[in-house]
């Protein structure tokens, strides 16, 4: 069992600081049009990779749950975000949400699938 929450333990350590940035009221920095975007792609990426060293370290899988936990933490953060003055709620956020934590997701797992083999 402690080995199950410490293999997610930096999963959830990294949801906690997006719901928490991406729930303040402080306008976020102006970006040019479309680097938005790449910078939830990138943010939610390490959620993805996370989520697949999580599975690894679990010893219960390649963490599909925490790919799919990162996807809700997105959707969570977007559909609070449109409730928040200085911040909207976009669906495109969220589809580069997922997309960023899929391609993490799938590189991290190729990476430790081979570091696994090479042990």
């Amino acid at each position: 069992m402690m080995r199950l929450v410490f293999a997610y333990l930096p999963l959830a350590l990294w949801a906690a600081g997006v719901l928490l940035v991406g729930g303040s009221d402080v306008r976020g920095v102006d970006l040019p049009a479309g680097w938005d975007k790449v910078a939830h792609f990138l943010a939610y990426g390490l959620g993805g990779a996370l989520a697949a060293a999580a599975g690894r370290w679990s010893g219960r899988g390649w963490g599909w749950p925490g790919l799919t936990f990162v996807a809700v933490v997105a959707a969570t953060d977007e559909l609070r975000q449109a409730r928040i003055p200085h911040r909207s709620g976009d669906p495109m956020d969220w589809v580069a949400d997922v997309l960023g934590a899929l391609a993490f997701f799938l590189v991290a797992r190729g990476f430790l699938r081979r570091s696994a083999g090479a042990t």
